[in-house]
């Protein structure tokens, strides 16, 4: 267990210890109803999506950030394969449907993309100002093109 906590990020230890806290409170919650004398077995059916639902949504966010930050810095998919020390034909799109990668590699995604953001802004990735410096990026694009033509 030891070694895989020193491997994990910091992002992904939290949100373990949030899937931890979780569980524990339905656990709690579970054994609350049993107490009072309440029948838990018409909620067994809802616990499974209660873990795995928070992961889903956690997931899509991650692949999200990737690609906003992918297209902010101009970091090419195949920079994206080495990282990852994924095969040619893995990740041949960046598209949460259609790739399939593992959590632990997903995470591995957004720390080095957060290191590569902070080693060209000097500061920490900050979602908001992130979305605003892409979209100057393609203003200031549009512009550049519109004075070419």
């Amino acid at each position: 267990m030891m070694k895989i906590w020193k491997k994990m990020t910091v992002r992904w230890k939290i949100d373990f210890l949030i899937d931890c806290n979780i569980l524990l409170l339905i656990l709690f919650l579970l054994l609350l109803l049993k107490f009072l004398g309440i029948s838990i077995s018409p909620f067994l059916p809802i616990i499974p999506p209660m873990i795995v639902g928070p992961n889903l949504f956690r997931r899509g966010r991650m692949f999200k950030e990737v690609a906003l930050i992918m297209e902010l810095l101009d970091i090419p998919l195949s920079e994206l394969r080495m990282v990852l020390k994924a095969g040619r034909y893995d990740i041949l799109e960046w598209n949460e449907k259609k790739t399939s990668i593992t959590l632990s590699k997903l995470y591995q995604a957004i720390a080095y993309m957060e290191d590569q953001y902070f080693l060209t802004f000097h500061e920490h990735y900050n979602k908001e100002a992130a979305t605003k410096k892409l979209a100057e990026k393609k203003a200031g694009t549009k512009a550049s093109l519109a004075t070419y033509n």
